[in-house]
């Protein structure tokens, strides 16, 4: 077997409000171009079938997605499909569907070495109305790269990242990805084969603690505990139960186009309560100023609310390093602390959001801001999860998160003398 050496495939991300702007080309060792920000799902540029696209990077599904001509409710370039191609039906959750086929064509990164001649892609001619999948301003497709098992277009190779790996265009079958927050944005980026990795923040890069996934389809994280200020908030009684009629094992996971960190509505009534009864706002929020801001998700405003972000309680989650497949927990677990800037996120010069939502009492998904400032790496081979420093540590305001095993700090961005297991790190821009 030959090894052909290859250059790290990594892609810059930046927010909407630059979307399509760059000032300066692109080598093919650099980033490649994303764009996007808290507030929405990421994009990369890709190149499908000749055709030009902006793609939202999505873990939570398989299928890589494209539009075909007349497709409802998109506004966009388009592709054509071959005869004889699969009839695909897509659903997901939240009510999002569309009709389609799948088909094998050409797939490159601009501004990369990736180029692949048969990689899968479903080309969608009819979409639910609401939501719509893509619209074509911005979104003009969904690049996937959850495990194959649970795609609805069923090829070899199984998805494009499978497809990327298996051409030898990356060394590793990993994606990593590092998001920033506001006035970082342009820093955030992907690595695809997460090969390139630059010693940071008193380690070397490389994830500090790895999770391994209890199941083979999401980026699943088994949580054992969600605490407040160091306190662990009692789970409903149905949290990561499977039942009869569950499809699949309802295990929390990651999300990289999950807009909120959904939780429970007894953890987050816990910890709005919390942040309420913390002083952290002055003048204190009102009735109205609590609707406003923690249910309907409107921005506070600075001057017209100081925040004191000492003050604002920890939001942890306590997940278990390994998970058998009879679902028996190992021993070890990892607790990644966030602080108030991780859960209230500055979308603008003087304006803040609230950025926890009520979710399923099933489970927890750790959309967008869970990752904001770690480095968060994919591994697909390994069916595990890397965790590490991340954007903006080398100048952290307030330490954190911090990522500890077994009651052991082993990473926060406050400067001390560590040592690391060695892992992987890459690079991302938001949008």
């Amino acid at each position: 077997m030959t090894i052909k050496m290859v250059a790290a495939i990594k892609v810059r991300l930046h927010s909407s409000d630059t979307f399509g702007e760059s000032s300066n080309r692109l080598s093919k060792r650099s980033p490649v171009q994303l764009q996007g920000d808290i507030s929405s799902c990421y994009r990369m540029k890709f190149n499908i079938a000749g055709v030009d696209l902006d793609l939202k990077v999505d873990s939570r599904i398989s299928d890589s997605i494209v539009p075909l001509p007349n497709l409802n409710n998109y506004q966009g370039p388009t592709l054509s499909y071959p005869e004889h191609a699969d009839a695909v039906t897509l659903k997901y959750d939240g009510g999002a569907s569309a009709k389609g086929h799948g088909f094998l064509t050409t797939v490159s990164i601009p501004e990369t070495t990736i180029s692949i001649k048969s990689a899968p892609v479903v080309g969608i001619s009819e979409q639910s109305e609401n939501p719509v999948i893509i619209d074509g301003n911005p979104n003009q497709g969904v690049f996937s790269f959850a495990y194959p098992s649970i795609a609805m277009y069923h090829a070899k190779p199984p998805t494009i990242m499978d497809a990327i790996y298996e051409s030898g265009a990356v060394p590793n079958n990993e994606v990593a990805m590092e998001l920033c927050p506001y006035g970082l944005s342009e820093k955030s980026y992907i690595d695809i084969g997460n090969t390139e990795t630059d010693p940071k923040c008193d380690t070397d890069g490389q994830p500090v603690i790895w999770v391994q996934s209890p199941s083979r389809d999401r980026f699943t994280v088994n949580i054992k505990e969600i605490r407040i200020d160091n306190k662990a908030r009692r789970l409903p009684s149905e949290f990561q139960v499977k039942e009869s009629e569950d499809i699949w094992h309802p295990y929390s996971f990651i999300s990289t186009c999950s807009k909120y960190i959904s939780l429970p509505r007894k953890i987050v009534d816990k910890l709005i309560r919390a942040i309420g009864k913390s002083g952290a706002f002055k003048p204190k929020l009102t009735k109205d100023d609590i609707k406003k801001f923690f249910e309907k998700k409107q921005t506070i405003k600075v001057p017209d609310h100081i925040i004191d972000w000492k003050k604002l309680p920890k939001l942890s989650f306590v997940m278990y390093t390994e998970t058998s497949k009879t679902g028996k927990a190992s021993r070890s677990s990892v607790e990644i602390t966030l602080g108030g800037r991780d859960y209230i996120q500055q979308v603008g010069a003087e304006e803040y959001q609230f950025f926890v939502d009520v979710g399923r009492n099933k489970r927890v998904v750790l959309g967008t801001p869970f990752m904001l400032r770690m480095r968060v790496v994919f591994d697909r081979t390994n069916q595990r999860i890397g965790f590490g420093p991340g954007c903006g540590c080398e100048n952290s305001a307030d330490g954190y998160p911090i990522i500890s095993s077994n009651s052991q700090v082993l990473w926060s961005p406050r400067p001390k003398k560590s040592s690391f297991r060695q892992s992987s790190y890459r690079k991302l821009s938001k949008s």
